[in-house]
């Protein structure tokens, strides 16, 4: 399976233009630790949804002063009901502090950032307010001076307690980093943001020293880290304000213990469903930003956004072309972004790479510390190539008189990626699912 690009999160940004894509997120969001609401492609492609989302732990509710404590019985990645992201900013006065004359960060596995700013998507959650949070083994965060680096992989974010990093460097595991003057905001129960100052412990510096050939390397104060945790089943704030929801369904009878939650239907209309890439969403929940559906455009049940069919049909070769109604609008207003994407337009050429079309409004606005290449858009709009779909890593059937695409990774063109600061070409966005009336 090819690996995709993408990524970002915190409140730093999503990828700088020239950067390594971040959640490959965007330059994760200062690292909203970037979150991945879902998991990345297709780890990486899958979006944040209130369904099995990459970061996501279940969180067992305060016991009343009445009860008695019971052990926090271990969670499986498959429980983790929660995602996010952990993103580290570099500390202006790091490479002084630290004796590294010109030290660096660099994003690495699917980890995404830049120069100054790395988000990683969590892979799982711990119990309690102030959880364990770990990331992925290959995933981690490379420190460099000049042409050497070390990296710091198999994070685990300890937020409780003696709140700390550790990490393997090398073939050790390492309390690698101390974290000062955690703060924590938001809910238990939907997001929650810590914040922290990271410094370098001794143990860290006598691995990275080495590795680094810098001898005068110290501890001190390496960076911020922003960590971001999201409830699967608490949905993105919508803008504008979402359609009138239909009306709820009868509750069905309680599952049998044991018994697998039902499946959520999927429509059968002919239609495009985007699950975006979950750090994207991370980044933008971090920052207090809004996803919204415009246009005909809606809100999935499981998070998904769905855009309805406008024309075209599928021949029986898979050639074809199909053309969907409505928006989605990003906003993250402390980074000035604030751009739309609509009017999509599936070109189906008998390939395992389609072509997707989209109408690009770019509203962004000049913010002091916002990602370099999220500059002001005056409203301009543009026709661009948004991706192509990776149809090796999808299911494609014929079923009931329509051509079915099912979680096809979006991979980004390069004028799809530009807007995103972390992810570059390549880089995957989530996933889609076509649905399109099969022709003569």
């Amino acid at each position: 399976m090819r690996r995709s690009p993408a990524r970002p999160t915190g409140s730093a940004a999503p990828r700088a233009q020239g950067t390594r894509s971040l959640p490959r997120f965007a330059s994760i969001a200062a690292l909203a630790v970037a979150v991945g609401v879902v998991s990345t492609a297709p780890a990486a492609a899958t979006a944040a949804a209130p369904a099995p989302v990459s970061a996501a732990a279940s969180l067992v509710p305060a016991a009343s002063p009445a009860a008695s404590p019971a052990p926090a019985p271990a969670v499986s990645r498959a429980a983790n009901r929660w995602v996010g992201s952990t993103v580290f900013t570099l500390s202006s006065s790091a490479a002084r502090s630290l004796r590294a004359p010109g030290l660096q960060l660099a994003p690495a596995g699917e980890a995404s950032g830049s120069a100054r700013i790395v988000g990683l998507a969590t892979q799982h959650v711990g119990a309690g307010a102030r959880p364990t949070v770990r990331h992925a083994p290959r995933d981690g965060v490379r420190l460099r001076v000049g042409g050497r680096s070390v990296l710091l992989r198999d994070l685990r974010v300890t937020l409780s307690g003696k709140a700390g990093i550790s990490a393997r460097i090398g073939g050790a595991r390492v309390s690698a980093i101390e974290l000062r003057s955690v703060r924590m905001q938001g809910s238990a129960e939907a997001t929650r943001t810590f914040t922290a100052k990271a410094r370098l412990t001794a143990a860290g510096v006598r691995r990275i020293k080495a590795g680094l050939r810098t001898p005068r390397l110290r501890a001190g104060t390496l960076a911020t880290v922003r960590v971001t945790l999201i409830a699967a089943t608490t949905p993105i704030p919508v803008d504008p304000a979402p359609a009138p929801a239909a009306p709820a369904p009868v509750p069905a009878a309680p599952p049998t213990a044991g018994a697998p939650a039902p499946a959520v239907p999927e429509t059968t209309t002919p239609s495009l469903d985007w699950t975006i890439r979950s750090s994207w969403l991370g980044y933008l929940a971090a920052g207090n930003g809004t996803v919204g559906a415009d246009g005909g455009a809606t809100r999935t049940a499981t998070g998904s956004y769905l855009l309805p069919a406008a024309g075209g049909t599928v021949d029986a070769a898979g050639v074809g072309a199909i053309a969907l109604s409505g928006s989605v609008r990003f906003r993250h207003p402390s980074h000035g972004i604030d751009m739309e994407f609509g009017a999509f337009e599936v070109r189906l050429d008998g390939t395992q790479r389609p072509v997707v079309m989209a109408t690009y409004t770019n509203r962004n606005t000049e913010v002091e510390g916002a990602p370099g290449n999220v500059g002001p858009g005056g409203g301009a709009v543009t026709r661009i190539p948004f991706g192509t779909l990776d149809l090796a890593e999808s299911v494609v059937t014929r079923e009931a008189g329509q051509y079915v695409i099912r979680r096809a990774p979006i991979l980004l063109s390069a004028e799809g990626a530009a807007p995103f600061i972390a992810y570059h070409e390549g880089d995957a966005l989530g996933a889609m699912t076509l649905r399109a009336p099969l022709g003569s």
